[in-house]
């Protein structure tokens, strides 16, 4: 089977071309790297400069902008975005609908809920860092 590319067209005239990821059919930039025992499910986008490991879920409807990394092991929830140039640790659990800001760092281990907004910037501890 060849590959499929898809191309889309944004509001500014910019066409970006795509491709299936073969392990839940979610669209991968040209110019990220997707692990192929990562799961990117249907409706899912990853942005060029993104990098995705290992084992990794991205969930449907997932928005993964330009230069972030996701950890082996993370798991998005549905409709989760992940602002441009953040960090994703590894194991970290986003709930789903939730929007992480650019440039945020969530740990290792943490987990974030559902329905949550983290602003730009923000570091989100694991819950072992926290424990006293």
């Amino acid at each position: 089977m060849g590959r499929f590319v898809e191309e889309i067209e944004d509001e500014f005239g910019r066409v970006s071309r795509y491709r299936r990821h073969p392990n839940g059919r979610g669209m991968v930039a040209s110019g990220a790297s997707v692990d192929e025992t990562a799961r990117v499910e249907p409706t899912a986008y990853v942005e060029v400069g993104a990098k995705v490991g290992r084992n990794a879920v991205i969930g449907r409807g997932s928005w993964v902008q330009r230069d972030v990394i996701i950890a082996p092991f993370a798991v998005l929830g549905a409709g989760v975005s992940v602002g441009e140039g953040s960090t994703v640790g590894q194991g970290a659990r986003i709930g789903s609908n939730t929007k992480i800001g650019d440039g945020s760092q969530v740990a290792k281990g943490a987990v974030i809920g559902s329905d949550e907004k983290v602003p730009a910037g923000s570091k989100v501890a694991s819950r072992m860092d926290t424990a006293a």
